[in-house]
């Protein structure tokens, strides 16, 4: 019996981490990207965590040029952005990409532009949040702030 038990624990683990997020297996190595990155969002801030948790059921991946969603509860991921290697933008995509699952799912509708800006919004909270994230990423929510006219001037967020 003990046997099992230390057979069956390590299969546990990471739904016990993540809930009931289910990862897509594709791609060299982007399955335990997705995870280091749920992990990261779970130690950098516990209510980010639970609502990714809360709205996101499933992280896919695609050729496309932008991540973005589909349906009401999957993130889906692009190529291009798995292949930056960076876990800190894996967790900013998949935070910006719940904000966009919440909306759905609570069937409020905006033009795309107020809906971006909401969603920028939340991933730039969670970027200041994080700690020694690369400063490109800051730098490019910022820039998509910007250039969505959601800011005035980059001296609001510096």
């Amino acid at each position: 019996m003990k046997k099992l038990f230390w057979f069956l624990l390590p299969l546990l683990i990471p739904f016990e981490i993540f809930g009931q997020i289910q990862i897509d297996q594709v791609g060299d190595n982007w399955k335990p990207q997705v995870e280091a990155a749920l992990s990261l969002i779970k130690t950098t801030d516990t209510n980010t965590f639970r609502f990714v948790n809360k709205h996101c059921k499933k992280i896919s991946f695609w050729n496309g040029e932008f991540s973005t969603v589909e349906g009401n509860s999957t993130v889906t991921i692009a190529k291009g952005d798995m292949q930056l290697a960076s876990i800190e933008n894996i967790a900013c995509i998949i935070v910006h990409e719940s904000k966009h699952l919440e909306i759905i799912q609570l069937g409020l509708e905006f033009p795309l532009q107020h809906e971006e800006c909401i969603c920028y919004l939340w991933e730039m909270d969670f970027i200041e949040k994080m700690k020694g994230e690369p400063e490109w990423i800051k730098e490019n929510c910022l820039n998509m702030l910007l250039k969505l006219e959601c800011i005035e001037n980059e001296n609001e967020y510096l």
